[in-house]
């Protein structure tokens, strides 16, 4: 399984012989990413600093965990349009809770979000968690993955010779490639298309 921690958090469930499933499993660095900012004046928690000053805050918690689309059913695609600071405003404003206590606990809520998805699954007697995105580097976030996915290997996607820094512009490369033979890039199962097709446009300069 492949799980890219970016501002959302997606999955790809690469299986033997069965259909890929890819979806996202809700927030990644977005939250942390944003409050941190307000609180810090840093575009995100360096090394998790922020976060390991604080406690994971139970009551906050259980009530970040009560979003309904943390409820539906795959295929499902979140952004921005829900997980963002007005969102978790009127969360906090019944919680008395620490600056340091929310960066934790929304560390903490990432990490479980994503622990829930990908413990719906059995890829393998020994599966693996190859993982990529800005989240890759958060040790903190890492560690807490390990934690509660026991059963997984959990490593980022460097260890098996793949920079994790890279695997954007390596997958739009791909995409490229794919548009200019005409060749099918999409996964309907995935993206919920009638079919397979090549996406993208090409414009040519006028000579």
């Amino acid at each position: 399984m492949v799980l890219n921690i970016g501002g959302i958090s997606n999955i790809s469930v690469l299986r033997p012989n069965q259909k890929v499933i890819g979806y996202d499993t809700g927030p990644g660095n977005m939250l942390m990413d944003a409050w941190c900012l307000r609180h810090t004046d840093q575009a995100f928690d360096k090394d998790a600093r922020f976060a390991m000053q604080g406690e994971v805050n139970g009551p906050l918690l259980d009530e970040l965990m009560q979003e309904p689309y943390l409820a539906l059913q795959a295929p499902k695609s979140t952004g921005r349009e829900l997980f963002n600071l007005p969102w978790l405003d009127a969360t906090l404003a019944k919680h008395d809770v620490s600056e340091q206590d929310v960066q934790r606990t929304l560390c903490e809520y990432t990490a479980l979000t994503i622990a829930n998805e990908v413990n719906r699954y059995q890829v393998g007697k020994q599966p693996e968690l190859l993982v990529c995105g800005g989240g890759a580097y958060n040790p903190l976030l890492m560690q807490r993955l390990c934690q509660l996915l026991p059963d997984w290997a959990v490593m980022p996607t460097d260890e098996k010779g793949v920079d994790s820094n890279n695997m954007e512009a390596m997958a739009f490369a791909w995409l490229a490639y794919r548009r200019i033979h005409n060749l099918p890039s999409n996964l309907p199962e995935v993206t919920g298309a009638s079919k397979p097709a090549s996406l993208g446009v090409m414009y040519f300069a006028e000579k």
